[in-house]
């Protein structure tokens, strides 16, 4: 469900469920791990790194070609790539137990994905 093309068409990502959870999948490879949940994938402008919000455990995080992003929040929404595709914005909630805190970071896709 949820295909998605790369902006210049030579790449395609989607999400596909099995037994319940979700996959993210991307030019017919299937990333690894199992979500409750996740969002259709997001394209860098040049299609050269996708990336998708995914949900398990009542935890938001991001997989960045294919990498868990090192980051949990109670609520995130879809990530956002610069014009250049070197950097990623990523926003969301975490909670302490007693307040919560809106979060925006802009990271260094490299950083994240390697």
């Amino acid at each position: 469900t949820d295909l998605v093309l790369s902006p210049d068409g030579k790449r395609a990502a989607c999400l596909g469920k099995d037994g319940g959870k979700w996959m993210v999948v991307v030019d017919g490879k299937v990333w690894p791990g199992k979500y409750d949940m996740a969002w259709k994938p997001v394209f860098s402008h040049d299609g050269g790194h996708v990336a998708a919000l995914v949900e398990k455990d009542g935890k938001f995080t991001w997989l960045i070609d294919e990498t868990p992003a090192n980051l949990e929040f109670q609520m995130a929404w879809n990530p956002v790539f610069s014009p250049d595709g070197e950097k990623l914005l990523i926003r969301g909630i975490e909670s302490d137990g007693t307040k919560e805190q809106y979060i925006r970071q802009v990271l260094a896709v490299n950083d994240i994905s390697g």
